[in-house]
């Protein structure tokens, strides 16, 4: 296993230390990691603000918790529908603890 330095979502967020610029660019990678992810046939299931480390300058984030995380299937439309709910998570979850608006 890798070690990756840096604090969660969760964790950052409750400092409230971020900047709005901080969060914009937090969400940015993430999604980026969640379009990777769902590029190569997979959805995550258990996005949250716990399961998404941030490294200490803020230049790149790692997903964890894969255990619910599944192939995409044959079916088009719930992939679709499954992987639009993966990116709203990560929205979710930045409104939830970082109190910014949509």
């Amino acid at each position: 296993m890798i070690y990756h330095p840096g604090s969660s979502v969760k964790e950052l967020l409750s400092t409230g230390k971020l900047t709005q610029e901080d969060k914009s660019k937090i969400i940015a990678l993430a999604l980026s990691k969640v379009t990777l992810l769902h590029s190569r046939g997979w959805i995550h299931r258990n996005l949250k603000a716990d399961n998404i480390l941030v490294a200490p300058d803020l230049s790149d984030v790692w997903l964890f918790d894969y255990a619910l995380a599944e192939p995409l299937g044959d079916d088009a439309e719930k992939s679709e529908l499954m992987k639009r709910i993966d990116v709203e998570r990560i929205w979710f979850e930045i409104q939830k603890y970082g109190q910014i608006s949509p």
